[in-house]
């Protein structure tokens, strides 16, 4: 290493800080050119994440459906222990939840202690609603439940079917 002294030393140092400055920053073209790339990939990603609404509707109308299932399922177990043949109602956590029973109007064997497909049944056996519309489902069999807000309520939906006790997701239109 050299060691400059008095004038040498300030030439030396102005130099290479006058190539410093003339190399600092980007050029317009390099500016352009990294918009223009990151307009791209934006292009690219926003389809992908505008049609997550639908998706997540669709998912919650499948989790639904799981929850009502597994209501259903918890209330027969619940009235099987409880040995209650002929109990029109059973107790969840504290809450009365009415379920098919030998006097329920066309009930089969395969159907009792599940909860009725009304609002003191099937609802109250899923605890909370939240986020969800419930009402009587068109054919009059079951309980229907739809997101709140969905302008397509006819084609996203989860069903708890009285007679058969089944359960049904659709979520061709969650939009």
């Amino acid at each position: 290493m050299r060691y400059y002294s008095g004038l040498a030393r300030f030439v030396c140092v102005v130099g290479i800080s006058e190539m410093k400055k003339s190399e600092l920053g980007f050029t317009l073209i390099e500016m352009v050119a990294v918009i223009i790339i990151l307009a791209i990939m934006a292009a690219t990603a926003l389809p992908k994440f505008a049609n997550l609404t639908g998706e997540a509707r669709k998912s919650s109308i499948e989790g639904l459906a799981g929850g009502l299932r597994s209501a259903g399922v918890l209330a027969k177990s619940q009235w099987l222990v409880a040995q209650s043949g002929a109990a029109t109602a059973i107790s969840m956590a504290g809450i009365t939840v009415t379920v098919f029973n030998a006097a329920t109007v066309n009930s089969t064997a395969s159907i009792l202690g599940y909860p009725t497909a009304d609002g003191a049944g099937i609802v109250t056996a899923l605890d909370t609603t939240t986020g969800y519309e419930s009402s009587i489902d068109p054919t009059g069999y079951g309980w229907r439940f739809s997101p709140i807000g969905v302008a397509a309520s006819a084609t996203c939906y989860a069903d708890y079917l009285s007679g058969t006790v089944v359960v049904s997701a659709t979520a061709v239109g969650c939009t």
